[in-house]
């Protein structure tokens, strides 16, 4: 239906399923400050829905959008699980927004568009934030799609990123004490983790920081990210707020951008930058190379054209 209206209050909640239908023009939500106990679908194709404001599902309950274009519009939907999984022309647009997952409990894929055939994604500067007190393992499958910023500030089980294309910033606050599986993912923002969190899982996956503009920070709170970093943005600079530590047989990669160390230390097992592009490496700090396996060049730059190492004042210990 195009337009909701709650007719009988039973407190701050309002039970039951809901569904939006509309087939045209926009259509707006809100819940008028209440809370609905039921699942949500929208459905309606080529119908579009916009919030005006806050809205709050229960955290055991689901969102699914299975046709149209839903649209946070700045503001935040907070709902246990989200769903668009099929081949429907479907678009997720975050401006600004919010999408909070807050589910509570119970192993589960807390964001799921696995199927993404005919699914855009409009990230702006949006935010995921999974915020559950969860003490069991949640999974983001997004079938290949970036996603907009994603912050996990609840929980304590695991957390799985499976075919996430990119994100844009990547917070860890100290309200989550798990850890964060290993699995091929793009940064284009900022990467904060802290020190409540837990340590990474180990990996062969690489990370990317892929920023093209703008200096980026790297905060790992103390952990050691024991899989291989590449930094890959054209224009893109990436500042280390504390020691950046990947494991003693992993590699670093170096392709295009600018790294400054600001005076931190970056342990890896190998350090490689062999090509044409621009990149620089510049700030005091320390990069430590601890492959432990003989016979591995620990430093490459054989191609440095393109390489400037400007204001490093530091040292490189192999």
């Amino acid at each position: 239906q195009d337009r909701l209206i709650f007719v009988k209050r039973e407190g701050p909640t309002y039970t039951g399923n809901l569904k939006f239908n509309a087939t045209s023009g926009t259509n707006t939500v809100t819940f008028g400050g209440h809370t609905l106990a039921g699942n949500c679908t929208f459905d309606g194709v080529a119908g579009t829905w916009q919030l005006s404001a806050n809205c709050t599902i229960i955290a055991t309950k689901t969102t699914t959008l299975t046709n149209g274009t839903f649209d946070l519009n700045g503001f935040t939907w907070s709902t246990g699980v989200f769903s668009s999984s099929n081949a429907n022309t479907r678009v997720l647009t975050f401006g600004a927004g919010t999408l909070n997952l807050a589910n509570a409990s119970g192993t589960t894929t807390v964001y799921t568009t696995a199927t993404s055939s005919n699914l855009t994604v409009t990230v702006g500067t949006g935010t995921i934030e999974l915020s559950g007190a969860n003490s069991s393992a949640r999974t983001i499958t997004a079938g290949s799609t970036n996603l907009p910023s994603l912050k996990i500030s609840g929980g304590s089980g695991a957390v799985t990123l499976t075919n996430v294309a990119s994100v844009l910033d990547f917070t860890m606050t100290s309200g989550y004490t798990g850890s964060i599986g290993n699995s091929v993912l793009t940064i284009k923002g900022s990467l904060s983790m802290n020190a409540a969190n837990g340590t990474p899982t180990a990996g062969s996956s690489v990370w990317t920081f892929g920023a093209t503009s703008g200096t980026k920070t790297i905060t790992t709170g103390g952990k050691t990210c024991d899989f291989p970093f590449t930094f890959d943005g054209v224009g893109g600079t990436w500042q280390l707020v504390d020691a950046l530590t990947s494991g003693a047989t992993r590699d670093t990669n170096l392709t295009n951008g600018t790294l400054d160390l600001n005076g931190q230390t970056l342990s890896t097992g190998t350090f490689i930058s062999s090509n044409a592009n621009t990149r620089v490496v510049t700030g005091s700090g320390t990069i430590a190379l601890a492959y432990a396996a003989g016979g591995v060049t620990v430093w490459t730059t054989s191609n440095s054209s393109g390489l400037t190492i400007t204001g490093f004042t530091g040292t490189i210990l192999v």
